[in-house]
């Protein structure tokens, strides 16, 4: 469990582009249609904090999580920041990873999440 924890706080959103570009390669190469299959991820860690917090907050994760090196600001399970940076963050992954969903645990952030982040997205209804 800690080496999986410590995994998914090292992965990058660049480690996931080289993913799906393997992933649309065998859809290709199956006959598949263009797009197929949909692409999600899960966003397992959403902590709301000014943008001047970022680090603390990020330092924090990788402390509890073992992970000293981790990239946290280019990790596409973990959003840390204001609305406005989250959004900006959502936007890049999905454009570079072709995501047509994000999932999101239940937890105390999911409600200004939706409100204040995914409502607020382009081209969200």
């Amino acid at each position: 469990m800690v080496q999986d924890r410590i995994r998914r706080l090292t992965t990058t959103v660049t480690d996931l582009e080289e993913s799906v570009r393997r992933l649309t390669a065998s859809a290709v190469e199956a006959g598949r249609p263009a797009g197929a299959p949909s692409r999600s991820v899960l966003i397992g860690t959403i902590e709301f904090c000014s943008d001047k917090e970022v680090g603390e907050h990020e330092q924090r994760l990788r402390k509890a999580r073992q992970a000293p090196g981790a990239d946290v600001d280019q990790c596409p399970y973990v959003l840390i920041g204001s609305a406005s940076r989250m959004r900006e963050k959502l936007a890049e992954r999905q454009t570079r990873l072709g995501l047509s969903a994000v999932i999101v645990p239940d937890s105390d952030a999911l409600a200004p999440f939706m409100t204040e982040v995914v409502r607020l997205m382009p081209g969200s209804s």
